[in-house]
């Protein structure tokens, strides 16, 4: 049933990606995602202050 990596999907306005976090949808207009599977390591503040925009 589906993918076991947890999964958050935000439609928003394109935003600056500095740290490099988006992993698909580039070139999407309506969606970017950033995708992590279990054991990877998470830029934490830099996830922040991208989610905070």
């Amino acid at each position: 049933m589906g993918s076991r990596d947890p999964r958050v999907d935000a439609y928003l306005e394109p935003l600056p990606d500095p740290d490099g976090l988006i992993t698909a949808g580039h070139t999407n207009t309506a969606a970017r995602t950033i995708g992590f599977r279990e054991g990877d390591p998470i830029a934490r503040e830099a996830l922040l202050a991208f989610l905070r925009g």
